[in-house]
């Protein structure tokens, strides 16, 4: 509530012609949520610099634009009070390659048998060495829309979580509801090893969509 408030109080200042102390509003409220160093503060404090920007710029109706947009999709209807997953992500997803990623955790998006033989899989299997195709195979397979974890071994992130995502038929066939119903399992499933969630594949077995 702490960076609503400071929006609409900044809002309400710009109306009235009083740029600095909005500004003001803006910066110290972005301080306040570095200082409380949660895990949302520094998607937050981000949301809240670029409306400083745009206000600094004086692109006013952008402002007015972009504070509504950031309220919106803040709000708890909207996403039960989490960050924009653009600002999550550091203003948009990390691009490259899965394997080289230096994070606590990634994505492993496999099949149910848990083949190594796809081009996310593959890649991951090489870099971490063959201990992981033998904790691979302990897991036992894992079922369409779970998710099981693996230490990474050779790879720079400490643990890999392999999850099934459904093939893509006519978009009639339920898919849809069960591959988001994989990603809230993601954060619980490597929280369980003290870590956090950093990256995910997007490609894997099977032609796969989410829309």
């Amino acid at each position: 509530m702490m960076t609503a408030r400071a929006k609409k109080e900044a809002v309400r200042l710009v109306d009235h012609g009083d740029y600095a102390m909005a500004s003001d509003v803006l910066q110290e409220t972005r301080q306040q949520m570095l200082d409380c160093n949660l895990a949302m503060s520094a998607p937050e404090a981000a949301a809240l610099e670029d409306l400083d920007l745009e206000l600094k710029a004086r692109k006013f109706a952008s402002y007015r634009k972009k504070s509504s947009i950031q309220s919106y999709t803040r709000s708890s209807k909207r996403s039960s009070g989490h960050t924009s997953l653009f600002y999550a992500f550091g203003r948009g997803p990390q691009l490259g390659e899965i394997s080289q990623q230096d994070t606590e955790a990634i994505v492993n998006s496999t099949n149910s048998e848990l083949s190594s033989y796809g081009a996310v899989s593959g890649s991951i299997h090489r870099a971490a060495g063959s201990e992981l195709l033998v904790a691979y195979r302990l897991l036992n397979g894992v079922a369409v829309g779970e998710a099981k974890i693996t230490p990474g071994f050779n790879l720079p992130a400490a643990w890999v979580i392999h999850t099934v995502c459904p093939t893509w038929t006519d978009g009639q066939a339920g898919g849809r509801g069960v591959a988001r119903s994989v990603l809230p399992k993601l954060p619980g499933v490597v929280g369980s090893k003290g870590a956090s969630l950093n990256r995910i594949s997007g490609t894997g077995h099977g032609r796969t969509r989410v829309s």
